[in-house]
């Protein structure tokens, strides 16, 4: 028997107790883990498919119970990694919260598991026997807030752009058609696959919107120029004085042509998803989204170029609008002065946005620097008694500083991409 999953040991007991029962057991040979609790979408990229973790991880309407259920469900899947991989990783996480949570539990599973007779790390430690030394990969954990930015980020690559514009879900994407025929005619939208084995998407996926653009079209044109070389080909298969020379020119072009039709099929794909891509960048003025937004993390952006956006005159959805403020609040330094965070809910509210997950973030902003405050006045109390209690005090209300402000923390999710 082969589980897809671990299977608890009452899951276990339970199917030995009906095995029996059947008369079936002497069938069983043996009972395997396969540890498939991951999704693989690239060779280095593997993906846990838990929706809605964020909320549920910060939202105190929340009950331990679910919060507990994820924490293990995270802990499996980095396990199934593990296990897949046979490597026995140094594990590092932040302090605090889930990522210490996550680690905490992926630790004892990996110990426990260590214990156990033909675990799925055995072979890689046999591997390593008599070698001068064992090297250990390191896995290093983070809560979600430790870089809040990368999820809300406007894009301007490839990848992620498919990802945010046409919510490219395990690797695969739909694209609406907008010719005229298709919309009258109501056809279904086209479904394509993004993966390795497509060579345009593993050479562009992380190049920038303008130079995959150019890359189509010089692909187009590499087309144009080999179909042209096949009919020049077998035009000369009708001159009767080079004949045999023709005949041969004439194979090799009839054995190019399944190349030339699957090449022919990857750049139409990837002509309409950047198609696709490109009436959503003009229509939403997604360029100068991302333009503003790296000005902003890199300490040059500017009031007037923010508030241009976020005007209801502004190009862009209400969601977009509402991601630009929080790359803004998130972004200044010396902190966002009451007049200018007024101007931006103004502009929010007048644009039909709603302002519950910036009002979220700049309660935890605010939370986040009286801690701090706070723990930089006790730095000089190092060496007084409670110090480390103080500290561990302290620490503890920061780790779970989301809980007391989680109750619009769902809407900071709605519609934005975790890019991977």
């Amino acid at each position: 028997l082969n589980f897809s999953s671990t299977l608890p040991e009452s899951g276990l007991e339970a199917l030995a107790t009906a095995a029996v029962r059947a008369g079936s057991d002497g069938r069983v040979k043996c009972v395997r883990d396969q540890y498939l609790g991951y999704v693989s979408l690239e060779d280095n990229l593997f993906d846990l498919s838990l929706e809605d973790g964020y909320r549920l991880l910060h939202d105190p309407r929340v009950s331990e119970k679910d919060v507990e259920r994820l924490i293990a469900s995270v802990t499996t899947g980095l396990f199934s990694a593990c296990a897949t991989l046979g490597q026995v990783p140094v594990i590092r996480a932040q302090k605090g919260g889930a990522a210490e949570m996550v680690a905490n539990e992926l630790d004892s599973k990996i110990r426990e598991a260590l214990t156990q007779r033909d675990n799925p790390f055995d072979a890689a430690a046999r591997m390593h026997i008599g070698a001068g030394s064992v090297q250990r990969p390191l896995l290093c954990l983070f809560d979600r807030n430790f870089d809040l930015t990368a999820m809300l980020q406007h894009a301007w690559t490839y990848q992620p752009l498919v990802h945010d514009v046409l919510s490219m879900h395990l690797n695969r994407v739909d694209v609406k058609s907008d010719s005229p025929a298709d919309v009258v005619g109501g056809s279904k939208p086209k479904s394509y696959t993004l993966e390795a084995a497509d060579p345009f998407w593993a050479a562009n996926a992380s190049a920038q919107f303008p130079k995959v653009a150019e890359q189509v079209e010089l692909e187009l044109a590499k087309y144009k120029d080999a179909i042209k070389h096949v009919n020049a080909q077998t035009s000369m298969a009708d001159d009767p004085d080079a004949l045999g020379d023709s005949t041969s020119k004439l194979a090799d072009a009839v054995q190019s042509l399944p190349e030339l039709q699957e090449n022919k099929r990857v750049i139409d794909k990837h002509t309409n998803i950047a198609t696709a891509l490109l009436g959503s960048i003009k229509q939403r003025g997604l360029d100068e989204y991302y333009a503003i937004e790296e000005d902003l993390l890199v300490g040059k952006g500017d009031k007037p170029s923010v508030m241009s956006l976020l005007q209801a005159t502004g190009r862009g959805s209400a969601e977009d609008k509402v991601r630009l403020a929080i790359v803004y609040t998130l972004s200044a330094t010396e902190g966002v002065s009451p007049q200018d965070a007024e101007a931006v809910e103004g502009a929010l509210r007048a644009s039909g946005a709603d302002t519950a997950a910036l009002t979220y973030v700049k309660r935890m902003m605010s939370l986040n620097a009286s801690l701090k405050k706070n723990m930089s006045a006790n730095d000089g109390a190092a060496g007084a008694p409670g110090h480390q209690r103080n500290n561990s005090s302290q620490a503890n209300i920061l780790d779970w500083a989301d809980k007391l402000y989680g109750q619009s923390v769902n809407t900071i999710t709605k519609g934005v991409k975790n890019l991977l």
